[in-house]
Formats: structure tokens, sequence, C-alpha cells
């Protein structure tokens, strides 16, 4: 693997990298997997409720990378364009799995939110929290699933 240039902005390194690996070159698409592959697993986190799920679904979106690669285009910046391709193969493994990426954070062994065990200062706050709960939920209850899903 050969360290970036100082001088080189990232889209010129990119730009390079791309076409190295629209030429068939695999150390390429190897470094640049090693590049963006935190980036990429940071996206698809939340998209994951277990850890193989995360690392499959890593894998899936290197391959979907792989394979939609020669149709990137330049005048696009390639992160973009990753970070597209990356959390698109994420809500496709939630609709494959006929759940929302919002309901994430439910324990599944109760289905409760660990969030609901903290504990509140005072009752008229617990109140107000409700409140404002049923109101944020209600809200992104109307946008639609992939909006929905940028939100969290």
């Amino acid at each position: 693997m050969v360290p970036p240039s100082p001088n080189v902005s990232s889209n010129e390194r990119d730009l390079a990298l791309v076409e190295r690996i629209q030429s068939g070159d695999t150390e390429a698409f190897e470094t640049m997997v090693l590049e963006y592959q935190p980036l990429v697993t940071g996206l698809l986190h939340r998209f994951a409720s277990r850890k193989a799920d995360l690392e499959d679904l890593v894998q899936e979106a290197f391959l979907r990378i792989w394979k939609g690669i020669p149709g990137w285009k330049p005048e696009r910046p390639f992160e973009h364009w990753l970070k597209r391709v990356t959390v698109r193969t994420g809500l496709d493994h939630c609709r494959r799995q006929k759940r929302s990426p919002l309901n994430r954070t439910l324990d599944a062994g109760t289905g409760s939110d660990p969030l609901d065990e903290i504990p509140s200062a005072s009752a008229a706050s617990d109140e107000q929290a409700r409140q404002s709960l049923e109101e944020a939920q209600y809200l992104l209850s109307l946008l639609p699933s992939d909006d929905r899903a940028l939100m969290t």
C-alpha cells in the first residue's frame, strides 16, 4: 500500500484509486477497503443488531461498491457515492428483515427500550418527557422510511 501524498487532495487521491480499480487493480480495491472500512462500518452499525450481521453488511456493502464502481461518475465525489451505496445496503437489510432501523435500540428479549430505565428527577418532568417523546415519534412516523433512517 502506497501512503497518500500530503500535496494531493482526497478527491484527487480517490479519483486515481477508482481509476485503478476500474482497470481491474485488486490491490487498489484492497487499499480503498482499508481506507473506508471504518466509515462503512460506522454507517452500517445502526442497521445491524448483532456483530455478525454488521460484518455481513460491511462485506455486502463492499461487494456492491466493487460491482458498482464501473458506473461511478468522476463528477460526483467518490465518498458521497460510497456512503449512498452503504446506506442503501443497510436499508435493504432492514427491508429484508421487515424491521425499521428506528427499532435498533429495542431490547430483542423484552421489546423494551433501554433508555426507558433511566430514572428521572420528578413526575412532572416524566410527563413532559413522555409527551415530547410521543410528539417526536409521531413526527418521525410521518416521514418516509428512508428519511426516518437518516434522522436516527
